[in-house]
Protein backbone atom coordinates (compact mmCIF):
# COMPACT_ATOMS: atom_id res chain seq x y z
CA UNK A 1 0.00 0.00 0.00
CA UNK A 2 1.26 3.30 -1.08
CA UNK A 3 -1.20 5.92 0.52
CA UNK A 4 -4.66 5.75 2.44
CA UNK A 5 -7.26 7.88 3.10
CA UNK A 6 -10.13 7.20 5.93
CA UNK A 7 -13.40 9.33 5.37
CA UNK A 8 -17.15 9.90 6.38
CA UNK A 9 -19.83 11.91 5.79
CA UNK A 10 -23.08 12.53 7.76
CA UNK A 11 -25.37 15.33 9.09
CA UNK A 12 -23.40 17.95 11.58
CA UNK A 13 -25.70 18.15 14.11
CA UNK A 14 -28.36 18.31 12.40
CA UNK A 15 -27.77 20.67 10.34
CA UNK A 16 -25.26 20.65 6.95
CA UNK A 17 -23.77 17.14 5.45
CA UNK A 18 -20.39 17.06 6.71
CA UNK A 19 -17.60 15.64 5.36
CA UNK A 20 -14.56 14.31 7.79
CA UNK A 21 -11.02 12.84 6.62
CA UNK A 22 -10.29 11.29 10.00
CA UNK A 23 -6.38 9.64 8.51
CA UNK A 24 -4.84 10.79 5.63
CA UNK A 25 -1.30 8.79 5.01
CA UNK A 26 1.64 7.58 2.54
CA UNK A 27 4.32 5.46 2.59
CA UNK A 28 7.91 7.22 3.24
CA UNK A 29 9.33 6.48 0.77
CA UNK A 30 6.50 7.78 -1.69
CA UNK A 31 5.94 11.20 -0.56
CA UNK A 32 6.26 13.95 -2.47
CA UNK A 33 4.83 12.75 -5.81
CA UNK A 34 1.10 14.29 -5.30
CA UNK A 35 -0.07 10.93 -3.88
CA UNK A 36 -1.54 12.80 -0.73
CA UNK A 37 -3.46 15.53 -2.90
CA UNK A 38 -4.45 13.11 -5.43
CA UNK A 39 -6.08 11.25 -2.08
CA UNK A 40 -7.94 14.00 -0.86
CA UNK A 41 -9.14 15.35 -4.12
CA UNK A 42 -10.86 12.01 -4.58
CA UNK A 43 -12.21 12.40 -1.40
CA UNK A 44 -13.64 15.89 -1.84
CA UNK A 45 -15.28 14.52 -5.67
CA UNK A 46 -16.52 11.78 -4.02
CA UNK A 47 -17.83 13.18 -1.16
CA UNK A 48 -19.40 16.51 -3.61
CA UNK A 49 -21.19 13.46 -5.45
CA UNK A 50 -22.97 12.54 -2.57
CA UNK A 51 -24.03 15.96 -1.89
CA UNK A 52 -21.57 17.37 1.11
CA UNK A 53 -21.77 20.73 2.45
CA UNK A 54 -18.83 21.35 3.76
CA UNK A 55 -15.58 18.87 4.61
CA UNK A 56 -13.70 19.07 8.04
CA UNK A 57 -10.23 17.79 9.53
CA UNK A 58 -7.61 18.37 11.36
CA UNK A 59 -4.32 18.28 11.38
CA UNK A 60 -0.81 19.15 13.92
CA UNK A 61 -0.28 22.75 13.65
CA UNK A 62 3.54 22.04 12.41
CA UNK A 63 2.38 19.81 9.93
CA UNK A 64 3.30 21.92 7.56
CA UNK A 65 3.18 19.34 4.11
CA UNK A 66 -0.21 18.57 4.81
CA UNK A 67 -1.25 22.09 5.66
CA UNK A 68 -0.02 22.99 2.19
CA UNK A 69 -2.09 20.44 0.65
CA UNK A 70 -5.25 21.16 2.50
CA UNK A 71 -5.28 25.05 1.97
CA UNK A 72 -4.33 24.24 -1.83
CA UNK A 73 -7.65 22.51 -1.95
CA UNK A 74 -9.17 25.26 -0.61
CA UNK A 75 -9.46 24.02 3.14
CA UNK A 76 -9.28 27.09 5.72
CA UNK A 77 -8.28 27.04 8.95
CA UNK A 78 -11.42 27.64 11.51
CA UNK A 79 -10.31 26.86 14.61
CA UNK A 80 -7.10 25.98 17.25
CA UNK A 81 -7.01 22.93 19.07
CA UNK A 82 -5.01 23.40 22.01
CA UNK A 83 -3.87 19.73 23.23
CA UNK A 84 -6.02 18.27 20.62
CA UNK A 85 -3.77 14.65 20.29
CA UNK A 86 -3.01 12.17 22.86
CA UNK A 87 0.59 13.03 22.58
CA UNK A 88 -0.48 16.82 23.74
CA UNK A 89 0.15 18.40 20.62
CA UNK A 90 -2.20 20.99 18.95
CA UNK A 91 -4.38 20.72 16.05
CA UNK A 92 -5.61 23.03 13.67
CA UNK A 93 -9.84 22.59 12.76
CA UNK A 94 -9.52 23.23 8.52
CA UNK A 95 -12.83 23.28 6.83
CA UNK A 96 -13.36 23.52 3.06
CA UNK A 97 -16.91 24.87 2.53
CA UNK A 98 -18.70 23.32 -0.71
CA UNK A 99 -22.65 25.27 -0.72
CA UNK A 100 -23.81 28.27 -0.35
CA UNK A 101 -25.85 29.60 3.20
CA UNK A 102 -22.57 27.21 5.15
CA UNK A 103 -21.33 30.04 7.51
CA UNK A 104 -17.82 31.21 6.20
CA UNK A 105 -15.82 32.30 9.17
CA UNK A 106 -12.37 34.77 8.49
CA UNK A 107 -9.19 33.34 9.78
CA UNK A 108 -7.14 36.36 8.90
CA UNK A 109 -5.71 37.74 10.53
CA UNK A 110 -5.24 34.94 12.96
CA UNK A 111 -7.15 34.64 16.77
CA UNK A 112 -4.26 33.10 17.65
CA UNK A 113 -0.58 33.92 17.89
CA UNK A 114 2.15 31.69 15.11
CA UNK A 115 4.71 29.66 15.96
CA UNK A 116 7.51 28.94 14.52
CA UNK A 117 7.02 26.69 11.40
CA UNK A 118 3.99 28.96 10.83
CA UNK A 119 5.69 32.25 10.67
CA UNK A 120 8.60 30.24 8.11
CA UNK A 121 5.53 29.38 6.04
CA UNK A 122 3.26 31.83 6.06
CA UNK A 123 5.85 35.08 6.08
CA UNK A 124 5.60 38.03 9.02
CA UNK A 125 2.69 39.47 7.00
CA UNK A 126 0.67 36.58 7.48
CA UNK A 127 -2.58 38.69 8.69
CA UNK A 128 -5.08 39.80 6.12
CA UNK A 129 -7.81 41.43 6.81
CA UNK A 130 -11.19 43.59 5.30
CA UNK A 131 -11.34 42.89 0.99
CA UNK A 132 -8.48 40.63 1.07
CA UNK A 133 -10.32 37.99 3.01
CA UNK A 134 -12.74 38.26 -0.20
CA UNK A 135 -9.70 37.58 -2.48
CA UNK A 136 -8.18 34.55 -0.12
CA UNK A 137 -11.85 33.16 -0.93
CA UNK A 138 -12.19 33.83 -4.18
CA UNK A 139 -8.77 32.19 -4.63
CA UNK A 140 -9.32 29.31 -2.78
CA UNK A 141 -12.91 28.91 -4.93
CA UNK A 142 -10.41 29.15 -8.40
CA UNK A 143 -8.05 26.28 -6.58
CA UNK A 144 -11.43 24.00 -6.36
CA UNK A 145 -12.25 24.76 -9.74
CA UNK A 146 -8.85 24.13 -11.79
CA UNK A 147 -8.85 21.04 -9.25
CA UNK A 148 -11.93 19.42 -9.97
CA UNK A 149 -12.78 20.60 -13.45
CA UNK A 150 -15.91 21.76 -12.28
CA UNK A 151 -17.06 25.02 -11.18
CA UNK A 152 -18.61 24.72 -7.01
CA UNK A 153 -20.04 28.45 -6.72
CA UNK A 154 -19.82 28.64 -2.43
CA UNK A 155 -22.31 31.34 -2.63
CA UNK A 156 -24.68 29.83 -5.61
CA UNK A 157 -25.20 25.94 -7.37
CA UNK A 158 -23.04 24.31 -9.18
CA UNK A 159 -22.41 25.63 -12.61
Amino acid sequence: MIGVIVCKLEPHRGGPMRGYIAMLATREEDRGQGIAGKLVRLAIDKMIEKDADEIALETEVDNIPSLRIYENLGFIRTKRLHRYYLNGNTAFRLILYLKPGIPYQSTYPPDYGMETGEEAYYGANAGREGEEDSIERRAAQMKIEDVHGEHYDVRGSSL
